[in-house]
């Protein structure tokens, strides 16, 4: 379950193998707008490949660490935490990095979203610099609350056209 979550971008993903919460979480996105981003989500947004550990169980909650090559997530280890919702286990929240590196997620992040379509390619140099300059921590909070005012803050410049001033004349 894990593993299908973190290396595909199937629709159906979004509603049987992840919680709303998770879903909001990694997409960005508030209630119904962040399933309609999950549907959405494109290959460049799934990990090629995954490596699980540290697997500990609880009744219905469990966490794990999640190596991942591909994605924004690229190099990181997410601990993670899930549901078991009517049978079936959930993926419910990315608690925590373990060593987050910034640079690098601020790299893949552009890498990725202009795969995506999402940043042009102007674009990307301003929004990776405008992340690395947050500090690490705060980088790391920033991506952790899924909030996407907060995360689109610091590099709002590089995708926002100013607008011209008018000539009267």
């Amino acid at each position: 379950m894990i593993t299908t979550t973190s290396t595909t971008t199937k629709p159906s993903s979004c509603t049987q193998l992840e919680t709303l919460r998770f879903v909001e979480q990694t997409n960005f996105g508030k209630d119904g707008n962040a399933i309609a981003i999950c549907h959405l989500a494109g290959p460049e947004l799934a990990a090629d490949s995954i490596a699980i550990s540290k697997i500990e169980v609880n009744g219905g909650r469990a966490t794990a660490q999640v190596a991942v090559t591909g994605s924004r997530y690229d190099g990181q280890t997410l601990v993670v935490s899930l549901v078991k919702q009517n049978g079936q286990w959930k993926m419910d929240q990315i608690d925590d990095f373990v060593d987050f590196d910034a640079d690098r997620f601020a790299e893949e992040f552009g890498i990725v979203h202009e795969k995506a379509h999402d940043l042009r390619a102007q674009q990307v140099p301003c929004v990776q610099e405008s992340l690395k300059a947050v500090p690490p921590g705060q980088l790391e909070k920033l991506v952790l609350s899924g909030d996407p005012q907060a995360l689109r803050k610091p590099f709002l410049h590089c995708i926002v056209k100013k607008k011209q001033p008018s000539n009267p004349g």
